[in-house]
């Protein structure tokens, strides 16, 4: 069950919106958290409704991608907090722990994952500033790219550093209004190859597209 904000939550909650939609969103930035934030959220158990039947729906449209698009290789799952990812693309038999790294900024949130999935590799790193030196078939991004300080640019340096040749990017984007101005920003640079809303059973919607980048 999804915890309910704390009073000084819901006044930073509303200060960040604030911030997004008069400052970030018209210069195409995100809204960064910092870390003390999130690893406060998970040790509150925040975030452990991303593990219920309401979110499934999402990620099991991230796996179809990857099961059409990923030719078996290599993910890296970008702040993959409890590891639900991996889940998903274990019960679907798809991938083995070392073609899997799901790295959190949140060391409570890898704690949580690999204590879930004892055999999956999991790193506490900052995937806004920190470099990793290692290329993947797949890059996820699954409802995070709102948080990269300036999303566009954090896409194209993954395509440069961390994407293998013929890899590809697996977008995951809540449906609210204020997020949909990310979408042009991503695509930049990239080809569309699949595009699916879905909606749970609470009205809730994700858009999850498959983009390749231009050869």
């Amino acid at each position: 069950m999804q915890q309910t904000p704390t009073f000084f939550q819901k006044v930073q909650s509303k200060l960040r919106a604030w911030q997004h939609e008069y400052i970030n969103r018209p210069l195409k930035l995100g809204t960064p958290i910092d870390r003390q934030v999130w690893e406060q959220q998970f040790q509150e158990g925040m975030w452990d409704y991303l593990g219920s039947e309401d979110e499934r729906g999402r990620f099991e449209e991230i796996v179809r991608c990857y099961r059409e698009f990923g030719n078996g290789g290599t993910v890296l799952d970008v702040a993959c907090g409890g590891g639900w990812l991996y889940g998903y693309l274990k019960e679907a038999g798809l991938i083995m722990p070392h073609q899997y790294l799901g790295v959190d900024l949140s060391q409570t949130a890898v704690d949580g994952a690999q204590k879930r999935f004892p055999e999956a590799r999991l790193a506490q790193m900052d995937f806004d500033k920190d470099t990793l030196g290692e290329r993947f078939d797949i890059i996820v991004f699954n409802e995070c790219i709102y948080f990269f300080n300036k999303p566009a640019a954090k896409v194209d340096w993954c395509r440069k550093h961390n994407l293998e040749a013929d890899g590809k990017f697996i977008f995951s984007i809540y449906g609210e209004e204020k997020n949909q101005y990310l979408w042009p920003e991503v695509a930049k640079g990239n080809v569309l190859l699949s595009e699916k809303t879905v909606t749970n059973n609470k009205g809730q919607q994700w858009t999850i597209k498959t983009l390749r980048p231009v050869a």
